[in-house]
C-alpha cells in the first residue's frame, strides 16, 4: 500500500526534530529573559548594556535556526547580524517581553527570507558549492539527527524554505502562496517537489545504513 509524502516517518521525524531544536524559540521566555528585556527597552547606556547581554545569551539558538534555514553559515551570520539590529530598533515595539523568542524569531525568518531573495545574496548562493553533509567516512550508520540535518542541507533554498514554512512555522498553503507569491498549483508543486527531494536526499544519506 502507497503512503502519503505527508505521513512518510523521515519527513515527520525532521518535523518533530526542528520543533524540538527550536522549541525555546516559540516558547514564552523565563523570567530572567524578560527581565533583561524590559531593561533593554530603556533608555541610555543601561538599555544598550541589556540589549548586548540578550544578543550573547540568545545568539546560539538564533544561529542554529538561520544555519538550519539558510544552510550556509556566512548567510546564517548575516541574517543573524540584521536580525539583532532590526530587533533592536523595533523592541520599543514590542508590548509582551515574555514573547520575546517567538517574536525574533519571526524577525529571523523574515530577514532570511529577504536576505536570501537579494539579487546579489542569491547569485552568491547558487554558485556556492553545496555543504559538506554529515555522512559518515568510516563505514558507521549516520545519526538519525545528523541523518535529517544533513538532508536539509542538500536542498536548494525554495525548496527548505516551503518546508520550513510548512513543517516549523506551521503555515497553511493560502499562507504560504501569499508570503512566496506563489500561485495554488504552484504552491503545491513546489511543496510536492520538496518534499521529494528531501526524500531523495535523506536515502542519499542514509545509504550507508543499509543491509
Amino acid at each position: 500500500m502507497t503512503r502519503s509524502i505527508e505521513s512518510w516517518q523521515p519527513l515527520r521525524a525532521l518535523q518533530r526534530w526542528l520543533h524540538r531544536m527550536l522549541w525555546t524559540l516559540s516558547s514564552s521566555a523565563g523570567p530572567d529573559l524578560e527581565s533583561w528585556v524590559r531593561r533593554a527597552q530603556g533608555s541610555g547606556s543601561a538599555g544598550r548594556a541589556a540589549f548586548d547581554h540578550i544578543v550573547h545569551t540568545e545568539s546560539p539558538w538564533l544561529l542554529r535556526y538561520l544555519r538550519s534555514l539558510l544552510g550556509d553559515r556566512g548567510l546564517a551570520d548575516d541574517a543573524a547580524q540584521q536580525t539583532w539590529l532590526r530587533a533592536y530598533l523595533s523592541l520599543g515595539k514590542l508590548k509582551e517581553p515574555s514573547a520575546f523568542r517567538g517574536w525574533i524569531r519571526q524577525i529571523a525568518t523574515r530577514t532570511a527570507f529577504n536576505l536570501r531573495r537579494d539579487r546579489l545574496t542569491r547569485d552568491r548562493y547558487e554558485q556556492q558549492a553545496p555543504s559538506p553533509t554529515l555522512a559518515p567516512d568510516d563505514g558507521e550508520a549516520v545519526d538519525a539527527e545528523e541523518a535529517l540535518l544533513a538532508s536539509l542541507d542538500k536542498l536548494s533554498y525554495p525548496y527548505r524554505e516551503i518546508l520550513v514554512l510548512r513543517y516549523v512555522e506551521d503555515l497553511d498553503m493560502r499562507e504560504i502562496q501569499t508570503l512566496l507569491d506563489l500561485g495554488p498549483s504552484a504552491a503545491k508543486m513546489r511543496l510536492k517537489r520538496a518534499r521529494d527531494a528531501f526524500r531523495s536526499a535523506y536515502q542519499e544519506v542514509t545509504h550507508a545504513e543499509g543491509p
